[in-house]
């Protein structure tokens, strides 16, 4: 199964170690872009994604239709931007954050 993670502190590192010795393949993305390419040079299933649109993107094209809800997690530290990008939206979908009103 291919996954995608967002934000690689300590927890998200080691998930994303995890699902690549269960056999699985990860794209994963942090703020900080070094962390990313650290952690994507510990495995060939590990694929950097230097923003977060070129996680989500890709995605978003192969789901049709398009999902009416996901979920994720995100710390204080990168909750602004990851709202940000949501609301902008990715490869023309637009994500609404839970308990925003539409505008």
């Amino acid at each position: 199964m291919k996954l995608a993670m967002v934000g690689l502190g300590k927890m998200g590192a080691n998930m994303v170690r995890r699902l690549v010795r269960d056999g699985h393949q990860v794209v994963a993305y942090d703020l900080d872009t070094t962390v990313t390419q650290r952690l994507a040079s510990e495995s060939d299933a590990i694929t950097a994604a230097d923003t977060l649109a070129a996680l989500i993107e890709p995605a978003l094209k192969s789901l049709a239709p398009a999902p009416d809800q996901g979920w994720g997690h995100v710390g204080p530290a990168g909750a602004g931007k990851v709202l940000n990008a949501m609301r902008a939206g990715f490869g023309g979908h637009r994500i609404k954050p839970a308990g925003e009103s539409e505008s």
